[in-house]
């Protein structure tokens, strides 16, 4: 008597899920990675001693170990800057700002945008910092 030999499994039928899992971890970062803007320079915060959290809705000036300066994701010089401020400053009511410098920016640089910002109409400069780890 002869049997009906099995039909031998194709090898590709296995793949699907495979695939199929491939594939939604694509999309996965995909996603997520449009989520965050990346900032105009690579910095390092300085590390902070405190737990305080940055405030919404102000102007953050960005600081690289280089001297440059961004707001909004635009590098300008630091005459550009101040004049961004003193137009915030002028259209809005909230007059605090957040710096952003690298820990690697030389305080020459850093001080003179303080003394710079000074003689404006601000209210307060928080200088933002990384956790301990």
């Amino acid at each position: 008597m002869k049997l009906a030999a099995d039909k031998p499994k194709q090898d590709h039928e296995n793949l699907l899920p495979l695939v199929n899992v491939v594939f939604l971890l694509l999309v996965f970062f995909m996603v997520t990675g449009a989520f965050s803007s990346p900032e105009p320079f690579s910095i390092e915060p300085v590390i902070a001693e405190t737990d305080t959290v940055a405030e919404p809705k102000t102007v953050t000036i960005i600081m690289s170990s280089k001297g440059e300066f961004a707001i909004d994701n635009e590098i300008m010089s630091i005459d550009q800057v101040i004049y961004e401020v003193e137009s915030y400053i002028n259209n809005n009511s909230l007059k605090k700002l957040q710096l952003k410098s690298d820990a690697e920016a030389e305080a020459l640089h850093v001080v003179e945008l303080l003394e710079r910002l000074g003689k404006t109409d601000i209210e307060a400069i928080h200088i933002l910092t990384s956790a301990k780890p």
